[in-house]
C-alpha cells in the first residue's frame, strides 16, 4: 500500500484543530490505498492515483465550464473544493459555505476518508417545511496537473421539507475529485439530488453519497457520468424510519478506455420501507463498467419491498460490464428482487426501425435513447431531464437528429 506523503504537510496543518478533519486523515494514513485484491476494488486499479504527487492548488477557473441551463436554479460555483463567492448567486435562506460537519458516510473507504480530510468549505444545507429555498445547482470546477479537490455537501432537511439539489462536476487537466454528499431526511422530507460528471480524458472522480431517511421521507439520487478516466460511486443508504422510500439510479456512458463503477449498499433497518436501484450502462469501445449492489433488511424489518436491477447495453464487441447483485435478509414478511442482463441492442428493434426507412445510424442512437430514457426521465427539475438529454445525444453517432426536449414528463411538472 501506498500512503499520501504529498499532501501530508498541508493536511496536517489544515487539520490540526478540526478533530473531524484530523481523524479522516489518521484513517487514511493508517490504511493507505488499497490493491485490488481488495474486494471493493477488484476492478479498479488505484496505482495511477497512489503514485500521483497531488496536490491542493490548481488554476483559478475551468476555461469552459458545464453551462447547465437551469431557470430559476440558484447556482453555486466551488472551484479545486473553495467557495467561489464572485461567480455564484446569493446564498438563500438556511445554506451556509465553512467549517465541518460529523459524517455519516461509512467510513471505510479511502476517498471518503480523503475528503473529509482535504474538505475546506463545506457546503451546508438545512432547508424546513417553510423554506422557500430555490432549486440549488452547484457547480465543481477543477483544473490543472496532479489536483486533488475534495467538495462536501452536508444536506439536512426537516419535517415535511422539500428540496432539489444538482450537481455538476466538470475538469480539466490532471485531477482527482472525491465528492462526498450526505442527505439526512427528517420524517416527511422529500430530497431530490442529481450529480453529473463531465470529466475531461485525464479526470479521476471517485465520490459518495450517504443517505438517512426517516419515517415517511422520500430521497431520489441519481448519478450520471458522461465523461473521465474513471467515475466511481459508491452510494449508501439507511432507511431508518417507517415508510421511508429510497430511489436510486445510474446511467453511465462510456467509450474508448473509460471505466464506470458503482457500489452500491442500501440498508433497511425498520418497518414497511421502499427502495428502487436501477443503474445502467452505455459501454463502446474498450470501456468497463462494475456494478456491486447491496440490499441489507435487518431482522424486525417486515414490509420490506426492494427491487435492485443492473443492464448493460454493450455497442462493441471489446466492451467489458461486470455486476454483482447480493441479498441479506434477516426478517420474513419481505419482498426483495435483483436481477442483471447485458448485451448488444436488440436485434428485432433494430430491424423492425431500419425495414421503415430509419437509416443505420440513427437507428443505432433511438435504441440507446430508449435503454437509457427510464433514468433520464426521473431527473428533477424538468429543463435538467432535456440538459442530460442533450448530453447523451451528443456522445451518440446520428444523435443530432434526435429531440432532447422529447422526454417524459413527470406529474409535479408545472
Amino acid at each position: 500500500m501506498t500512503t499520501m506523503t504529498t499532501l501530508a504537510d498541508s493536511l496536517l496543518e489544515a487539520t490540526a484543530n478540526d478533530t473531524t478533519r484530523g481523524a479522516a486523515l489518521a484513517r487514511f494514513n493508517e490504511r493507505g490505498w488499497p490493491t485490488r485484491r481488495d474486494e471493493a476494488f477488484r476492478y479498479l486499479d488505484l496505482r495511477p492515483v497512489a503514485d500521483t504527487p497531488w496536490q491542493l492548488t490548481g488554476a483559478d477557473r475551468v476555461r469552459t465550464p458545464m453551462g447547465l441551463n437551469l431557470p430559476g436554479a440558484c447556482t453555486l460555483v466551488f472551484v479545486g473544493g473553495r467557495f467561489n463567492a464572485d461567480a455564484s448567486d446569493e446564498l438563500p435562506a438556511g445554506v451556509t459555505v465553512g467549517g465541518s460537519a460529523d459524517s455519516i458516510a461509512l467510513q471505510d473507504d479511502p476517498f471518503t476518508d480523503l475528503c473529509l480530510a482535504a474538505a475546506s468549505d463545506t457546503l451546508h444545507i438545512n432547508v424546513t417545511a417553510e423554506s422557500t429555498c430555490p432549486t440549488l445547482h452547484v457547480v465543481h470546477e477543477c483544473a490543472g496537473d496532479a489536483v486533488l479537490s475534495a467538495p462536501r455537501c452536508v444536506i439536512e432537511a426537516q419535517t415535511n421539507a422539500s428540496l432539489i439539489v444538482v450537481e455538476s462536476f466538470v475538469s480539466e487537466g490532471k485531477v482527482l475529485c472525491t465528492p462526498v454528499t450526505e442527505i439526512t431526511a427528517r420524517p416527511g422530507a422529500r430530497v431530490e439530488l442529481a450529480r453529473l460528471v463531465d470529466g475531461c480524458d485525464a479526470a479521476w472522480s471517485c465520490g459518495t453519497i450517504a443517505v438517512h431517511a426517516a419515517d415517511d421521507a422520500v430521497v431520489h439520487a441519481s448519478v450520471i457520468p458522461y465523461g473521465g478516466a474513471v467515475c466511481r460511486t459508491r452510494l449508501e443508504s439507511r432507511l431508518g424510519g417507517e415508510k421511508a422510500h429510497v430511489d436510486l439510479r445510474g446511467l453511465g456512458v462510456a467509450g474508448e478506455k473509460r471505466h464506470v463503477e458503482t457500489m452500491l449498499k442500501v440498508r433497511h433497518a425498520a418497518e414497511n420501507c421502499t427502495s428502487n436501484m436501477i443503474f445502467k450502462h452505455v459501454l463502446n469501445d474498450h470501456a468497463t463498467a462494475s456494478f456491486t449492489g447491496r440490499i441489507n433488511v435487518d431482522e424486525g424489518a417486515q414490509g420490506t419491498d426492494a427491487v435492485q436491477t443492473s443492464r448493460n447495453m454493450l455497442l462493441s464487441p471489446t466492451a467489458r460490464a461486470y455486476s454483482r447483485p447480493q441479498l441479506e435478509i434477516y426478517a420474513d414478511d419481505v419482498k426483495c428482487t435483483h436481477g442483471s442482463t447485458t448485451g448488444r441492442p436488440d436485434a428485432e428493434a433494430d430491424f423492425y426501425l431500419r425495414a421503415r426507412g430509419i437509416d443505420p445510424v440513427t437507428t443505432a442512437s433511438l435504441l440507446v435513447w430508449a435503454f437509457a430514457s427510464e433514468v433520464l426521465d426521473e431527473l428533477e427539475p424538468a429543463a435538467l431531464r432535456v440538459e442530460a438529454a442533450k448530453r447523451l445525444m451528443a456522445q451518440l453517432p446520428g444523435g443530432d437528429a434526435l429531440d432532447p426536449t422529447v422526454v417524459a414528463p413527470r406529474p409535479d411538472d408545472e
